[in-house]
């Protein structure tokens, strides 16, 4: 059974979904959805990175006796990488926070410039946490690159 609450939310809701209003609502909705998708494979992406970086951090401090130059230099880059992660993945959960906007917040026009304050908010939170995920792969790949090399080839 709906609450008296319940109704006006819903009668909100209608309210919005006017013709006039309902194609934009529909496609900043749709762009919405587009940056829970891309942010939850991001996040996918930068577990896998980050439990391989973690692998790595366990290995790397057990050979803490033969603490060499190459050895710190390995151990900084994995740290760093896995920082760099770790911030990127804190970022995107920022961008896939669930609102549910009060009855008195749900204004026709006013609503949608809502939701498209959203989108572009939720657009550079994903953007800035993609470009710390990307710019983190070169560290990633020199850590590897060292690692193969002193341990594989030597």
């Amino acid at each position: 059974m709906l609450t008296t609450d319940d109704k006006k939310y819903l009668d909100a809701v209608r309210e919005v979904l006017v013709p006039e209003h309902k194609a934009v609502f529909d496609y900043l909705y749709e762009c919405l959805s587009i940056i829970d998708g891309k942010a939850a494979s991001l996040l996918q992406f930068n577990s896998i990175i980050i439990a391989a970086m973690t692998v790595l951090m366990v290995l790397l401090t057990q050979q803490r006796a033969h603490l060499e130059s190459w050895l710190s230099a390995i151990v900084i880059l994995t740290a760093l990488t896995l920082a760099m992660m770790l911030l990127s993945s804190a970022i995107l959960l920022l961008a896939v926070w669930i609102y549910w906007a009060p009855t008195k917040d749900i204004k026709g026009a006013r609503y949608i410039d809502e939701l498209l304050q959203r989108r572009t908010h939720r657009t550079l939170i994903y953007k800035v946490a993609w470009l710390m995920s990307f710019s983190s792969l070169p560290l990633f790949m020199v850590d590897l690159s060292l690692i193969y090399f002193r341990y594989i080839v030597h």
